[in-house]
């Protein structure tokens, strides 16, 4: 006969009992002329004294064994109590310390930390939190506790309910607060729906919480034999007898083969692997004590079962950056929280996809900045790339660059946006214009062949003015027949002539003869289309000012030996595009920027603020260089675009929203609204189109005296020369002079530079003949004076 004892939280354990009894009586074996009796004893949950009571009452009718009860309280004293009269005694609670003659069909709680050790493994939980009932629940978390490290492992432990009054609010709302996704739960069947619903009130029952609960992890349940008396010292003789039976037996049970060690704990077991996902309970898996884990599906199996695919009311965690213009904090007076944080470019593209597709979303920011690089070594992603991996994250949305690399990892919508990479420079300095700018219309060759132009039509000039007889005029019109005739076109004068019409004066020069008007209208023709020429090129070349840079493609760079520093974000793809990069230049700089660490930046603001204070180019992409130089004036992009690729929305990998997603991303490219987008945070937005706007309202330029200086040098020279040229006309004057007035020419010279400094002040001169006499009469002076 077998008794059993049950207090009123166990009620499937009663029925279980029951159960039990009836399957034994109903095979047929070798001792099937007998029965098992049953009797199922309720006791008062906790009260050692009922139980204690009761548990004599049934000693007395003589049992073969006993079963229960599960309150650790009453299981103690049950136990203690069997121990004395060598009572087979079988339990089913959680207990780690069975005593001699007990037997607990519980899995012991050592081995039962071998089974949360090997989940956590599999998942690939780096840090997670335990939520466990009461001490005798520590045992099976202890391997779980040991695998606690500052460098690797992070786990947190609380205990549920430190009041024990059901109210598991307040600890789960820290675990909320903690955003620990990854919860392991170490509680009783009896309190497990208490704590999900409440869970589930507090906001922890969502898509990216994992939670691992041992189905059957009961409270204690503990089966005894009784027998005897309880206030005499005789023992059941044949009690060890039959638990050292039990011991060696095997029972073939649901949790497969049922056998016992020699301390009576259950140490050899099955366990189901049990996921909650949108179709209800499916078992993914198995546990044994000689296997360990086995899942029947994969894991990637396992991990889409989460997902049915719909948007439809769907909430995404979605992942961002601190990278203007796709991502930022919003400048506010006001702290602000959730989404209202963060705006850019990125946020609207995620606002506009949920307006179409129908789900809801929170942003969460990486915090480091970093968007994903594969160490080759431990084959382990970091950034956002991990985040994804690991759950913490559904979606991820910045100036994420698509490479082979990532996509190996995780999944990609259609690019948002194309783009290269290409450099970021200073603004080249302006070089200063020529002394002589404008001469620049022309070159050196043309300004030669103006020249020598000039020189043939004057000497066509004077010879044609020779040979035409038109061109010779009496200068005397009232003589008749004058014995001399003279001609206009002197070299002098065709000179004249000629540079006057070059540089649109005119003289009063007049050709008379067919010949000389013919050279002179083809001359005047030829002086025209230069004089256009020369005047439509003149404004260009006075006010467009020439830039010197010392870089102008990424060759330039690679062979700048040091004298241009350059470098890339850190981890990023710009710098990965380098090292795959098989084209010669490109290896080349990236064994430079491997060989100047301190060149490589860790984020795009960085990188900028080197250029504008170093003697830096930075590397990155074409569409981030736009958005900076809308609002830093003083740096450019530098050359064209070295590749070719585009920004995306990663997801884990095969998402199975990934084409809905890539199906709305391409609509609102069809619609404009990506366009729209890009044109209101590049160029409206936080500072967007300054140095458009200044370059506009900057109208035309004030000429500086370095583009027209040559002029100036070129006038005074003309009046030097001019002076120059007069005073040896007046030197050559006072040598002729002298010779013909037979008087030293110092003499002369004294009184020519008397005679002309009266002439300043009057506007008349004396004829030659009076100059003569004029002389005469100073040189006389001059004579008595000296006598």
């Amino acid at each position: 006969m077998q008794r059993g004892l049950f207090d009123g939280a166990t009620e499937d354990a009663e029925l279980a009992f029951q159960y039990a009894v009836e399957a034994v009586n109903n095979e047929k074996l070798s001792y099937s002329n007998y029965q098992l009796e049953g009797q199922a004893v309720q006791v008062k949950y906790g009260d050692q004294f009922d139980a204690s009571k009761k548990l004599c009452r049934l000693l007395k009718t003589g049992v073969a064994g006993i079963f229960g009860p599960s309150s650790p309280k009453s299981a103690v004293h049950v136990q203690s109590v069997c121990d004395e009269k060598e009572m087979p005694h079988i339990e089913t609670r959680w207990d780690a310390y069975t005593k001699l003659p007990t037997l607990n069909l519980h899995p012991h709680p050592h081995i039962m930390g071998r089974v949360f050790l090997d989940l956590i493994v599999a998942f690939e939980w780096k840090d997670f939190t335990i939520l466990y009932e009461s001490g005798p629940w520590l045992p099976s978390i202890s391997d779980l506790l040991k695998m606690y490290d500052p460098k690797g492992y992070t786990v947190t432990v609380r205990q549920l309910d430190l009041r024990l009054n059901g109210n598991y609010r307040a600890v789960l709302r820290r675990v909320k607060m903690s955003e620990d996704k990854r919860i392991i739960l170490a509680c009783s069947i009896d309190s497990m729906p208490e704590v999900l619903k409440q869970a589930q009130q507090v906001g922890l029952l969502t898509d990216h919480h994992q939670i691992i609960h041992l189905i059957g992890s009961d409270p204690p349940r503990l089966l005894e034999p009784m027998s005897l008396k309880c206030d005499d010292p005789t023992t059941w003789k044949n009690g060890y007898s039959v638990i050292n039976y039990m011991k060696s037996s095997t029972i073939h049970g649901l949790t497969r083969s049922i056998k016992f060690d020699h301390q009576g704990h259950r140490s050899d077991f099955l366990l189901d692997i049990i996921e909650l996902g949108p179709a209800g309970l499916e078992k993914v898996g198995v546990w044994n004590s000689t296997e360990g884990l086995n899942f029947t599906r994969k894991k990637e199996q396992t991990m889409q079962a989460l997902d049915d695919g719909t948007l439809q009311n769907r909430t995404f965690i979605v992942l961002t950056a601190i990278s203007p213009p796709y991502g930022m904090l919003k400048d506010s007076p006001i702290k602000l929280s959730g989404n209202e944080r963060f705006e850019g470019f990125g946020v609207d593209l995620i606002h506009e996809l949920s307006l179409m597709l129908g789900f809801n979303y929170t942003f969460i920011l990486q915090e480091d900045g970093v968007y994903g690089s594969l160490n080759r070594d431990t084959k382990k992603w970091n950034g956002m790339v991990q985040e994804l991996l690991e759950w913490r994250a559904d979606l991820a949305i910045t100036d994420l660059t698509i490479t082979s690399d990532r996509e190996s990892a995780v999944d990609f919508t259609m690019p948002f946006m194309n783009l290269g990479i290409s450099i970021l420079f200073r603004k080249p300095t302006k070089e200063p214009p020529s002394l002589f700018s404008f001469m620049s219309p022309f070159s050196k060759q043309v300004w030669m062949y103006l020249g020598g132009a000039y020189m043939m039509v004057s000497m066509s000039l004077f010879v044609l003015g020779r040979i035409s007889p038109k061109e010779w005029d009496n200068p005397y019109p009232c003589i008749e027949e004058p014995e001399e005739l003279e001609n206009q076109f002197s070299f002098s004068n065709s000179m004249w002539f000629t540079i006057g019409a070059l540089l649109q004066q005119g003289s009063e020069i007049a050709p008379k003869a067919p010949a000389t008007r013919a050279v002179a209208s083809i001359w005047w023709f030829f002086t025209l289309i230069m004089v256009s020429s020369y005047t439509a090129n003149l404004a260009a070349f006075l006010t467009v000012e020439q830039v010197v840079s010392p870089i102008n493609n990424a060759e330039d760079l690679a062979a700048a030996g040091g004298t241009v520093k350059y470098g890339a974000k850190r981890d990023g793809s710009t710098i990965s595009f380098f090292k795959d990069a098989e084209y010669g230049t490109y290896a080349k700089m990236y064994q430079y920027m491997m060989a100047n660490q301190d060149l490589l930046t860790s984020s795009n603001p960085e990188g900028l603020q080197r250029v504008k204070t170093e003697n830096y180019a930075f590397l990155m992409e074409s569409t981030s260089i736009e958005y900076i130089v809308e609002r830093e004036c003083d740096v450019t992009q530098i050359g064209g675009l070295l590749d070719d690729k585009g920004y995306g929305i990663a997801m884990r990998k095969n998402s199975p929203y990934r084409s809905a997603l890539s199906e709305a991303v391409l609509r609102l490219q069809e619609q404009g609204v990506l366009t729209s987008l890009k044109r209101k945070w590049w160029k409206e937005k936080r500072g967007g189109g300054a140095c458009s706007n200044t370059m506009e309202e900057g109208g035309a330029l004030a000429l500086e005296l370095a583009n027209v200086g040559g002029v100036f040098v070129l006038l005074i020279v003309g009046c030097v020369a001019a002076l120059f040229v007069s005073f040896c006309e007046m030197l050559c004057d006072v040598h002729r002079r002298t010779r013909e007035l037979k008087v030293g020419p110092g003499v002369w010279s004294l009184s020519q530079f008397a005679r002309n400094c009266v002439l300043f002040s009057n506007n008349s001169r004396l004829s030659q003949h009076s100059s003569n006499s004029h002389a005469n009469s100073v040189l006389q002076t001059i004579r008595f004076t000296l006598n």
